[in-house]
């Protein structure tokens, strides 16, 4: 049981890719976007000879044209990928919130 805890499930999504081109590049156009965006999840990966910038963790293609929309303004040429996507986490409800009255 505890190694199907440990293991790292992906689910099938889309993310929103907003850079591609050189390292140096990439990590500051990652960090623009963390600070005005600081709830979305930025991602950093290399496929040779670029790296590359993919935000969200999205379900569907709705959600991704959504999401690129918003972002349209301050990262042009911006395009949405089929990815594979983190788990979305959990909400966490306080106990009071849950208890019967």
């Amino acid at each position: 049981m505890a190694d199907y805890a440990a293991k790292k499930r992906v689910l099938k999504g889309y993310r929103v890719q907003i850079f591609l081109g050189d390292r140096s590049q990439a990590e500051a156009s990652r960090r623009t976007f963390l600070q005005q965006y600081p709830d979305i999840p930025a991602y950093l990966s290399y496929l040779a000879p670029n790296f590359r910038v993919r935000v969200g963790d999205l379900r569907d293609r709705v959600a991704a044209e959504f999401l690129k929309e918003q972002l349209r303004a301050g990262f042009p040429g911006l395009y949405i990928v089929p990815d594979d996507i983190e788990l979305p986490a959990l909400k966490v409800v306080p106990a009071a919130a849950t208890a019967p009255r």
